[in-house]
């Protein structure tokens, strides 16, 4: 996702997990490195996804349906 600088010579660098080009849901680490070596890893991934990522709902009723439900 991006790389962020710190002080002395310190970086985050985030990372988001996807599945067959979708998002998932919390699937994000964040590596802290200090002069590239890993100093800690946090956050959380799924490993081994295996879900069915193809529409169920046509994106019109998805659309209207979410408008709806926040209106």
């Amino acid at each position: 996702m991006r790389t962020q600088s710190a002080d002395r010579g310190r970086a985050f660098v985030c990372f988001r997990q996807a599945y067959r080009d979708v998002p998932v849901l919390g699937g994000e680490l964040v590596v802290h490195d200090q002069e590239r070596n890993v100093v800690s890893v946090s956050g959380e991934v799924l490993p081994a996804l295996q879900v069915n990522v193809s529409p169920q709902v046509a994106p019109e009723v998805a659309r209207e349906t979410a408008l709806e439900t926040v209106a």
